[in-house]
């Protein structure tokens, strides 16, 4: 017998309710259901209502922790929004910080390039006060070693025995220590230095006396250990110059004018070996050719006189023949500082070679070179040998003198070849 494709497949009102809505329909659709099939169905809509209980309490639970999370991320915006400001306000001070350590740094990059442009110690007296006035100081104060400069810096320049100055550096707070060259310099109060004028160059006035200063002693960049002086800083400020303060740019700028100072002290000492006579201390040839015609165009703009004398010492051979060259060169010295001694400032005196000597004088008639000439042959007539030579003689020089007057185009080498054959004819004691 062919077997029902529905055969033991229980009939469809015998099927249990799929799922909640279904056992709800039932109970709705149908008056009447059996025990069985009502409790399933009430299991179902029982287990139906847990799940949305359940899934709802997850609802709440998922909303609360989504708002926890939304304050959470409030919290955190605004935190990010002040460090944010923080930030912000940092990076303005330190754009402020840079804007005043670059507006510092030009300072001193524009003080040590005036440093740098300094070719002689004479331009000192200028360079000082453009210093103070870019590093902006109410006093800048500048002592160099004697031995090391007082040849070479004009008046005005303070000089001091290096003794002297390490003296008075181991005086300052600190000790010893000050003088050290790998030490820090002095900061602190004015009024703390025992001399405070022999760094400041014056007595400190009532202001400056209140305030600090920075010293710190200059160093022989080749010799560290050599001192050559000690330059300072002072302001009525009490708290600009205090210890806790960085000197990176000012220790820089120091170890700079140190070293400008130097060389600059080196290149004047060439330039008066190759100008100056080695002998005599006077300027040689070459010195009065580089300027010889500079002081005629000066008399001829100004519309000024000018003469030139032509001097010869007689019997000078004498002296080297009988007493010997180191006495000649002695008296010849001793000649010349007589001679240098009778000359202006702005007159040019200078050695030509041997016993000739010459002297340019703008703004001095024939009169006045003449006068002039009498009085150095009585100078030079005066002189005594035995004294400045060092040795018993009897021996005497004298001085014989040509007066040349300038005229408009003359050039220096006419003046001298005619300054000279006046001078061979007072010899003859025929000048006219």
């Amino acid at each position: 017998m062919k077997r029902s494709p529905f055969a033991g497949k229980p009939p469809e009102e015998d099927q249990p309710p799929r799922d909640a809505a279904e056992a709800l329909s039932l109970l709705e659709g149908e008056a009447a259901i059996d025990g069985k099939r009502r409790a399933q169905c009430a299991r179902l809509l029982r287990d139906a209502l847990v799940r949305r209980e359940q899934a709802r309490d997850k609802a709440q639970d998922k909303a609360a922790r989504l708002e926890e999370a939304l304050g959470e991320a409030g919290f955190q915006v605004q935190a990010l929004r002040t460090a944010l400001s923080r930030v912000k306000d940092a990076r303005r001070a330190s754009r402020q910080a840079f804007d005043r350590h670059l507006g510092v740094f030009e300072k001193f990059r524009e003080a040590i390039a005036a440093c740098q442009r300094m070719k002689s110690l004479d331009d000192l007296p200028d360079a000082l006060p453009l210093l103070k006035a870019i590093l902006d100081l109410p006093h800048l104060g500048l002592v160099l070693c004697e031995e090391e400069f007082g040849e070479f810096v004009p008046q005005g320049v303070a000089t001091a025995p290096a003794s002297v100055i390490a003296r008075e550096l181991s005086r300052l707070p600190g000790g010893p220590d000050a003088v050290i060259a790998q030490k820090p310099p002095y900061l602190g109060l004015i009024g703390a230095v025992p001399s405070p004028d022999f760094f400041l160059g014056a007595p400190p006035d009532a202001p400056l006396r209140e305030g600090s200063c920075l010293i710190r002693p200059l160093r022989d960049k080749y010799r560290p250990k050599r001192l050559t002086g000690a330059v300072s800083f002072a302001d009525p400020d009490p708290g600009r110059y205090a210890p806790e303060k960085a000197t990176h740019f000012l220790e820089l700028f120091c170890e700079t004018l140190s070293g400008v100072l130097q060389d600059v002290k080196n290149h004047d000492r060439i330039v008066r070996e190759a100008v100056r006579d080695e002998l005599t201390g006077t300027h040689n040839r070459t010195y009065f050719n580089r300027h010889a015609a500079k002081l005629l165009q000066f008399a001829e703009r100004k519309g000024l006189p000018a003469c030139l004398l032509f001097i010869d010492l007689d019997r000078f051979k004498a002296v080297n023949d009988a007493l010997g060259h180191e006495a000649g060169d002695r008296a010849l010295a001793a000649a010349a500082g007589r001679i240098g001694g009778m000359v202006r400032k702005y007159d040019l005196f200078a050695r030509l070679g041997g016993d000739e000597f010459v002297i340019l004088s703008p703004g001095a008639s024939v009169g006045d070179a003449t006068a002039l000439a009498a009085r150095i042959r009585r100078e030079i007539e005066a002189l005594s040998l035995a004294d400045c030579c060092g040795v018993d003689t009897t021996l005497s020089i004298s001085a014989s003198a040509g007066v040349a007057a300038w005229s408009p185009g003359m050039s220096p080498e006419e003046l001298i070849r005619l300054a000279d054959e006046r001078m061979y004819a007072a010899k003859r004691g025929d000048q006219t």
